[in-house]
Parts: C-alpha cells; sequence; structure tokens
C-alpha cells in the first residue's frame, strides 16, 4: 500500500471512532433533555396541584383536539375550478 492509501484509512479510522463517541454522547444528551423534560412536568403539575386523574384528563384531551386537527387538515379541499394546462399556464373553468 502506498502512504496515502495507509494515510487515509488511518483518518477514516479515527473517524469512525470520533462518529462512534459523538453518537454515545448524543445518546447520553438526548436522556438527559428527557429526564430534565420530564422534571420540569413534574414541578409544573405539582405547582398547579394537579392530581394523577387531572393530569391524564388534560393529557387525553389535548390528544383528541390534536386528532380533530389533523383529521380537518386531512379533508380534501373542494374543486376550486383551476388547473394547469400542459404548457405550464392556469386557466380558469
Amino acid at each position: 500500500m502506498t502512504p496515502k492509501i495507509k494515510k487515509t484509512i488511518v483518518e477514516i479510522a479515527k473517524t469512525n471512532d470520533k462518529i462512534a463517541e459523538l453518537q454515545a454522547r448524543l445518546k447520553i444528551l438526548e436522556q438527559q433533555k428527557i429526564s430534565l423534560e420530564n422534571e420540569e412536568i413534574i414541578a409544573l403539575c405539582r405547582k398547579e396541584k394537579l392530581s394523577e386523574d387531572d393530569l391524564a384528563t388534560y393529557i387525553m384531551s389535548k390528544r383528541e383536539a390534536v386528532n380533530n386537527t389533523q383529521t380537518t387538515q386531512i379533508a380534501p379541499l373542494p374543486d376550486a375550478g383551476i388547473y394547469v394546462d400542459k404548457e405550464g399556464g392556469s386557466n380558469e373553468e
């Protein structure tokens, strides 16, 4: 092998090691973020004196609201009477 190939192989190995290190760090940071978010949620619930049932009811109502919004957004739009011809221009019917 030429020195250039050996150097490139070494650089690839170093890069792979760095990627593995960064992926491990990312996993730790993501877990830390979730933990901090959970702590914040717990603090807010305690501050507002929410019971577990109250929190569950609130979450369910928000889920229903999101589901209703998504259903509304997916509904087909009425035909506006506008089409695009083969040349790319818009024409009204």
